[in-house]
């Protein structure tokens, strides 16, 4: 599709799907709209666009470059948000379309650069001239410092959030008079005083959106007491940095408080004090004082004073005492995190029941079970009263590092829509309930490590839970002969640790790790026997395998060294009684840069394959030669480096291809 002569096309919000329509043959489009439809692929467009005025592509699935417009010089709107996913760099502007570019929406695509070389310098520094009233390129991987776009006098909206931005907002000149919303949260490191723009009238109450938080941002200096005075109407603010001083209750309490705020995060801030009460802003939906130093117990009373919320968030803070059970009138509340505060005793009996996330890990929560209410299945003591059975919507629950004995009170309903569930690092002494295989048939991502789990791991497991991708069961007292079973095809778990456990027995000698397994630790067991030939023979999305720790014996599988292990990026089999010299098809599998191996502690012997003989990334070991050479010792070359353990659980689900958990052993190998 195509015509010399076009200078119109607006195809928007119909039901068209495929390609776009190719339009290389279109220079002289004026106008370009295809927004609202359900294009996907990339644009095909003509490289000479010199009338081109509007271009709005929002809402679609299209993928690729972005065209180039710098010759576009009477270019005014550009649209390429909601649903795309541009990247690359973005094709600098006409020095001459800062006269008429009034929206420039880049809203959350894959697109780098410096804003200073996209927008040129008329723009990055400021002019009377500029007619800009929107520019929204949050969600991107742009860099450089911020545009004084304080000095742009038409501005309505300004989102530079999400990027890789630095500096100071310029607050030079008067606020321009239609600007409701300032958005440069989650950036680089954004720093100096709190701006506040100078307001002719003394006041601005056009501004609604003044978002100023990320972890990054390291905002100092007083607090400016006439902020909520300044800017009264405001609905969302954030604020991060670090000011050493209380909370700031007069923006959020009493006659000159924010009344209209709808969200509300403070979130590492270094400010001490209690939780502010009450609210003057009945309104709020999201609030976050998280990562500070406040102290005290929680208000009992927030429902009555915040009926609304919907996320509340104040983890890594100095709070004591229990969550409030009236805290279950909030009717509201999809996400509550109380993390790594220092709260205590039971959880209450009811919580709200629209519930989706709830992250309490590192506090002292303790059962409510006594040996009065322990079920009658003795290897499952479980709650009789509890929280559980409310939580119909949990998605995702966290409640590792805590002082809980028992186990959720799991049934078919109350359960059926959680995705990760951490119980790590508690006290809880029971078998794998096989009762889970049918109740968490959502579950992607499973750990009770660090716990006192005994037995096996259900068999039924392997076949009912479908979608579990992430299984941590290590450092437990598991002692089952079923290794091999959980290692075989018929286990769908892209991630499985069952390292520090008691498995006995020998790995099945036909055995084939699943093709879904990226990472596999089942080091420090009880394991015997030979490692089996085929084991690797499927492995092609494996990256790490870790069976060190064992009772393995015998020669290291020369079939291992014929797979496809391209993706292979760590082999641990040290601390194991294997013998026989490395086989010669390990050579080049072996030789690979991004691969570490550790094959310490064994009575690995004989010559070292020719591949080998020149590496120079190793850490020197010693071995004997194999039967029949001399008892001469011979230098040899091995791979050896240290992998990083990853804390936390959740890196494992959003990186499938996981982590290390255990650092390797710096021995010198002397045998």
């Amino acid at each position: 599709m195509g015509s010399y002569w076009m200078q119109y096309l607006d195809l928007s919000a119909n039901m068209f799907s495929g390609n776009p329509p190719n339009l290389v043959q279109a220079p002289n489009l004026i106008s370009l709209n295809i927004s609202h439809n359900r294009f996907y692929g990339s644009l095909i467009l003509s490289t000479s666009l010199s009338s081109l005025s509007g271009f709005d592509v929002a809402c679609n699935s299209l993928v690729g470059s972005l065209p180039s417009w710098s010759n576009s010089y009477s270019l005014k709107f550009v649209n390429v948000s909601c649903g795309n996913l541009f990247s690359g760099s973005v094709p600098p502007f006409s020095s001459l379309s800062y006269n008429y570019l009034t929206t420039l929406d880049l809203s959350d695509q894959a697109l780098t650069g410096t804003l200073s070389s996209i927008l040129g310098q008329v723009l990055s520094e400021g002019s009377s001239g500029i007619g800009m009233t929107a520019l929204l390129v949050g969600g991107n991987y742009f860099s450089g410092i911020i545009p004084n776009f304080l000095t742009w006098p038409q501005l309505e909206r300004f989102n530079v959030s999400g990027n890789n931005l630095s500096g100071t907002i310029a607050t030079v000149g008067s606020l321009p008079s239609n600007l409701w919303s300032i958005d440069v949260s989650n950036n680089n490191v954004v720093a100096g005083s709190i701006p506040i723009p100078y307001c002719s009238s003394g006041a601005a109450p056009q501004l609604q959106h003044y978002l100023l938080g990320g972890d990054a941002h390291s905002f100092t200096g007083s607090l400016p007491t006439t902020l909520s005075t300044t800017f009264p109407n405001l609905a969302r603010f954030s604020l991060s940095g670090s000011f050493l001083t209380t909370m700031p209750y007069l923006w959020l309490a009493g006659s000159a408080a924010w009344k209209s705020l709808t969200t509300l995060s403070l979130r590492k801030c270094e400010f001490s004090g209690t939780f502010p009460t009450p609210l003057a802003s009945t309104q709020i939906t999201w609030l976050d004082f998280s990562r500070n130093q406040l102290n005290g117990t929680l208000p009992a009373d927030l429902p009555s004073y915040a009926p609304l919320l919907v996320t509340l968030n104040f983890g890594e803070n100095g709070f004591t005492g229990q969550l409030p059970a009236n805290w279950s009138n909030l009717a509201h509340l999809e996400h509550l995190d109380a993390h790594s505060c220092l709260l205590n005793g039971t959880i209450p009996a009811a919580l709200s029941a629209t519930l989706q996330t709830l992250i309490l890990y590192n506090n002292s929560f303790v059962s409510t079970t006594s040996l009065s209410n322990v079920s009658a299945d003795s290897n499952h003591p479980t709650e009789s009263l509890n929280w559980w059975s409310s939580l119909m919507n949990l998605r995702q629950l966290d409640i590792s590092a805590n002082k809980l004995t028992t186990l959720p009170l799991v049934t078919n309903t109350n359960f059926s829509k959680l995705s990760i569930l951490n119980m790590s690092d508690n006290r809880i002494t029971s078998t794998l309930p096989t009762s889970w295989g049918t109740s968490l048939s959502n579950i992607s991502a499973l750990n009770v490590s660090r716990n006192y789990f005994f037995g096996g791991v259900p068999e039924a497991w392997g076949e009912k839970l479908a979608l579990l991708r992430v299984f941590d069961a290590s450092s437990n007292n598991l002692n089952s002969s079923q290794a091999s079973l959980l290692l075989s095809l018929r286990w769908n778990v892209q991630v499985l640790r069952l390292q520090h456990n008691n498995f006995t027995g020998v790995l099945n000698s036909i055995l084939v790790l699943s093709p879904a397994l990226t990472d596999v630790d089942i080091s420090y067991n009880q394991l015997t026997g030979y490692l089996p030939l085929q084991l690797l023979s499927s492995a092609g999305s494996l990256n790490y395998l870790q069976l060190q720790g064992n009772a393995f014996e015998g020669d290291l599988p020369r079939l291992w060294g014929q797979g496809n292990l391209s993706s292979l990026k760590l082999l641990n089999l040290s601390l194991n009684s294997l013998s026989g010299p490395i086989p010669v098809s390990w050579g080049t599998f072996l030789q690979r840069g991004n691969l570490s191996t550790d094959l310490c502690n064994n009575n690995i012997c004989g010559p070292v394959p020719k591949q080998l003989r020149s590496f120079q990334t190793v850490v020197g070991g010693w071995f004997h030669r194999c039967g029949g050479a001399p008892k001469k010792r011979h230098r040899m070359l091995l791979l050896h480096k240290r992998s990083h353990q990853h804390s936390h659980f959740l890196q494992a689900l959003q990186d499938t291809h996981g982590s290390v958990n255990d650092t390797l052993h710096s021995a010198q190998c002397l045998h």
